[in-house]
């Protein structure tokens, strides 16, 4: 079978890459035109590469152990592709499943939605991680701080979340320095911003 390593432009790329029985991006080995020989299978490489761009072809010869190859990339700037192959010593290719997990995960301060990409290991049952990306991400809470500069109550930090309330509490957007501005008494801002379970008022 043949594959094609490849960059174009700002948005093509095609890549190869080992995940079993060890991780080897297949552009670390195929730098020249020839046979290449390694541990677990011999390729046939062509390599056409210019001063900036990868152009390669690579065919597997011969396959020495079971191996897990992923070819991924972006065909244009708006699809992108991502296949893994088993290859057994017959030179067999089979297509395995990409599965997708959400997962929750919480700091301090964020609360993260991620999609982790995998496909189980038919060899030893083991999972291999292709990617995660963050869906969703949000603040478990929001700092503010509360001042009082010339005469006026100065409110800043987190406060993009809480703007619906500032307003309420007569309080002007000040785009300069991106803050909120007053004349409600600071002590005011301050119990009505403290009962709000998300907020956190620092000094």
């Amino acid at each position: 079978m043949k594959f094609k390593i490849e960059t174009w432009g700002s948005c093509v790329r095609k890549y190869l890459d080992m995940l079993y029985p060890i991780k080897l991006p297949l552009s670390t080995i195929t730098g020249k035109s020839g046979v290449v020989e390694t541990e677990w299978f011999t390729i046939n490489v062509d390599n056409y590469d210019s001063r900036k761009n990868m152009n390669r072809e690579v065919e597997f010869v011969s396959i020495r152990q079971q191996i897990i190859l992923r070819y991924h990339g972006s065909l244009s700037c708006s699809k992108s592709f991502d296949i893994v192959y088993l290859v057994d010593e017959k030179g067999n290719f089979t297509e395995l499943e990409i599965k997708k997990e959400v997962k929750t995960e919480a700091d301090a301060k964020f609360t993260t939605v991620k999609e982790i990409y995998y496909v189980v290991n038919p060899i030893n049952g083991e999972r291999i991680v292709l990617h995660e990306k963050d869906v969703e991400k949000v603040k478990r809470f929001y700092e503010v701080k509360i001042e009082v500069k010339n005469g006026m109550t100065v409110v800043t930090g987190d406060t993009f979340e809480i703007k619906d309330v500032l307003k309420e509490l007569k309080l002007q957007w000040n785009p300069t320095l991106k803050a909120w501005i007053g004349k409600t008494p600071a002590e005011v801002v301050r119990q009505r911003l403290e009962s709000i379970p998300e907020v956190v008022v620092v000094t």
